[in-house]
């Protein structure tokens, strides 16, 4: 069975199979499992369609005709994989790989394949040359992998495994099944296969932070009584005692939007368009969750932007899985680094794979947000502002990923993805670059004072190196090819100098924009003023005005508010007055929420 197939049946991840005593395709079966396809791989297990011949003569010529011989994993649970140990001689498994030549392609093509594969591969390691080829796939050492430290393959426990392994970095894959890790070679061959299943289907890998990329969340304590009325007024309120507080907020378009986590004790936005992002990005990519956060708080997060699981299929990639403590990498991604895109907010947690990244402009809904990284604008609560969806950071970041794919698959002119040599495969690491590197092609930009005095090399400072990254040449000195002088100050001789001559001056944050945007923005959005604080603004995308649904609600909750301040009597007495006026006002847990 090839992935494709498995691929269409996959499912989200479920508990793992029964032991079974028939014997299976090793390579399907991990396959099954690290698809997410419980079910698929219950079935290999029941149908045993692959039995394992009753003595290992050495001779499974006969069997590897139709594909490569390769380390795998069986799934188990934690009793019967323990259990397994003590007759781990009498169940070796008949082991076949899927890696056959795609259909339309000839062995020779796959060969140039597999060494684009290996090229991604940590020194020492191989992938077999041809498809046939065994790689001790009935005996170990080299161990494939392992679930609960024992071997998926021969039973015995990590802790035995011989010194002389020659493969002994493992990666974990925890997030797939609990206890598991596998081989790098195994990775790397189901990473081969990864690569060829989703090109095949025309499209790429996307790995999608949580915090401040798709959403923003916040404790109930760390909201202020005026920011939760905000919210309570805004997104979740009725404005009529006739119809419901879900209606209401369809009808303005914010029920989604906001949700009271009630168990985890936190309030979560979406950020504006995620769920139409998600789902136009899952036309083009195949998505991961990959997020520093715990599993607890990942699953939730990922269930408020994904509710059907079939987006994400249980790619959920929390902390614990992750093999850095404080730092992301794509080891634990099933997929060649070479068709992989990342989507986060922070580029220090991404050391390994900088030019796999989409830089995301931070979501600063809560006031604890801008508190937390020192931001010195307002919140979007405070301001009663939200992103636009029409023209905010992921509806930006949708065409940046559509124009990705594009040139991905259609880049070279004449030539389709399908008729392409595997050699020729892109790499998607370049055509970010290339785009990238287009934003802002034809301006000449001097810099003015916004280096360190006395800077001998600033062709090094990183905002010089940013804007060439985004296309722009640029100098220290003005001339006739100068198109813009960047500064924070009116006053300086090349400030003074384009405006005499009509060059664009514009401040720094120009710059910033063009990087977060993907596009080049308007210099008139960006001028060099006397107030230092006209430019500051928690974002560059385009945002709108957001007001409380209800005003008679608003104002009551607001006197609410001032007077738990005051003793308990005043609180009560209060209440009383308002509910006189307005009506009873609902405790918190009345507040709906999702």
């Amino acid at each position: 069975m090839t992935l494709d197939e498995l691929q269409s049946q996959s499912q989200s991840p479920a508990p793992s199979p029964s032991p079974s005593s028939s014997s299976d395709d090793f390579a399907a079966l991990l396959d099954a499992e690290l698809l997410g396809d419980r079910q698929l791989s219950a079935e290999l297990l029941k149908n045993g369609d692959l039995v394992l011949p009753e003595q290992d003569d050495g001779d499974n010529s006969s069997d590897l005709e139709e594909g490569t011989s390769e380390n795998g994993s069986v799934e188990e649970d934690a009793d019967s994989v323990v259990e397994s140990e003590d007759h781990a001689d009498d169940n070796h498994l008949d082991v076949e790989s899927d890696m056959l030549a795609p259909e339309g392609l000839s062995s020779d093509d796959n060969r140039k394949r597999r060494r684009g594969a290996e090229a991604e591969l940590p020194a020492g390691l191989e992938l077999p040359s041809a498809p046939g080829e065994m790689v001790n796939s009935n005996k170990c050492p080299p161990h494939p992998g392992f679930i609960w430290d024992v071997c998926i393959r021969c039973g015995k426990r990590k802790s035995t495994a011989p010194s002389n392994d020659p493969v002994i970095d493992r990666v974990g894959l925890r997030y797939i099944h609990e206890g598991l890790e596998v081989s790098e070679l195994e990775a790397a061959r189901v990473r081969n296969a990864e690569l060829r299943r989703v090109t095949g289907k025309q499209k790429l890998l996307l790995v999608v932070d949580l915090d401040h990329t798709m959403l923003n969340s916040a404790r109930f304590s760390e909201v202020p009584a005026e920011e939760r009325i905000y919210l309570s007024t805004t997104y979740l309120r009725p404005n009529s005692t006739n119809c419901s507080a879900a209606t209401v907020g369809q009808q303005h378009g914010r029920v989604s939007s906001l949700h009271q986590l009630t168990k985890l004790g936190m309030w979560t936005k979406l950020r504006p368009f995620a769920h139409k992002f998600l789902e136009e990005a899952s036309k083009l990519y195949e998505m991961y969750v990959y997020t520093m956060g715990e599993k607890i708080y990942a699953q939730a997060m990922a269930e408020l932007l994904d509710p059907t699981g079939q987006l994400f299929g249980g790619r959920i990639i929390s902390q614990t899985d992750s093999t850095k403590r404080h730092t992301k990498d794509l080891d634990v991604v099933l997929g060649a680094e070479s068709a992989v895109v990342i989507l986060d907010d922070t580029e220090a947690v991404w050391p390994n794979h900088r030019s796999n990244l989409i830089l995301m402009e931070r979501y600063h809904f809560f006031t604890s947000s801008c508190h937390q990284f020192r931001v010195r604008a307002p919140s979007l609560a405070q301001m009663h502002r939200d992103e636009c969806e029409i023209d905010g950071t992921l509806a930006t970041t949708l065409k940046t990923l559509q124009a990705i794919h594009h040139e991905f698959f259609n880049g070279h002119k004449g030539k389709s993805m399908k008729r392409r040599p595997p050699l020729e495969l892109p790499d998607v690491r370049d055509v970010i670059r290339s785009i990238r590197g287009k934003l802002l092609s034809g301006c000449h930009i001097v810099f003015s004072r916004i280096f360190p005095t006395g800077l001998q090399n600033p062709e090094f400072h990183p905002f010089w190196q940013l804007a060439v990254e985004l296309g722009a040449r640029c100098s220290t000195v003005c001339d006739h090819t100068t198109t813009h002088v960047v500064a924070l100050d009116r006053g300086t001789d090349k400030a003074r100098w384009a405006k005499q001559h009509g060059i664009s001056l514009v401040h720094p944050r120009w710059v910033e924009a063009a990087s977060y945007l993907w596009k080049r923005p308007r210099e008139k959005d960006f001028p060099v003023t006397d107030d230092a604080s006209a430019l500051i603004s928690t974002t560059f995308s385009k945002n709108i005005s957001v007001e409380p649904i209800s005003i008679e609600a608003n104002y009551a909750e607001v006197e609410l508010a001032n007077a738990m301040d005051a003793d308990k009597k005043k609180i009560v007495s209060t209440i009383e007055k308002r509910s006189q006026d307005f009506g009873p006002i609902p405790p918190d847990s009345a507040v709906e929420g999702s």
